[in-house]
């Protein structure tokens, strides 16, 4: 369940009378499975807190909540923990279907777009979310902190790009969700 805005302004308000103005930095998970902080309205939760003047921090790129029961086994989970957002050897069936659907929604705006990896693909999306500001990535490995890097150097989303794949995300977790639903 997301934590609603206004809900933490008025928690920094009583909590810190005047001073709650200097609440000033706002943390959201942003991933490719978590797409509903970053789509496309002006209530999203991204836009929302920029729209109060916060800075936004992204979190958890490479690592999503399961949008739908029983999605997790198909990244080799057994219970509801955080899906790993990256290609594996072998590629489990739902990480390859995440993947495969982020590489058709991006084909029309990206030359390599079939080539990417899932989380070059996973971790594009949150540096490129509209209206935030960083992307809290980790340095868990010098090949995760060098792909990173690898991936500044790419020019940006368009926004287009990133609207796209936003609504392959959405149509994918709605027909997971409804798959699961008609069990």
């Amino acid at each position: 369940e997301a934590v609603e805005l206004a809900k933490v302004m008025r928690a920094a308000e009583e909590g810190c009378g005047a001073a709650a103005d200097r609440c000033s930095v706002v943390q959201l998970p942003v991933n490719l499975l978590e797409p509903d902080a970053v789509a496309g309205s002006a209530s999203a939760p991204v836009a929302e807190a920029r729209a109060r003047g916060f800075t936004v921090l992204s979190h958890r790129p490479l690592h999503a909540i399961p949008p739908a029961e029983g999605l997790g086994g198909g990244f080799g989970l057994t219970s509801a923990r955080h899906l790993t957002l990256r290609d594996g050897r072998p590629t489990l069936p739902a990480a390859a279907l995440v993947r495969n659907t982020a590489r058709e929604a991006l084909a029309p705006h990206l030359p390599d777009a079939a080539s990417l990896a899932l989380e070059d693909i996973a971790l594009l999306y949150a540096m490129h979310a509209p209206a935030v500001d960083v992307v809290l990535t980790g340095m868990r490995s010098a090949e995760y902190v060098d792909a990173a890097a690898r991936l500044l150097r790419r020019p940006p989303l368009s926004p287009e790009a990133h609207a796209d794949l936003t609504a392959a995300m959405l149509r994918l977790i709605s027909e997971l969700q409804g798959e699961q639903a008609s069990r």
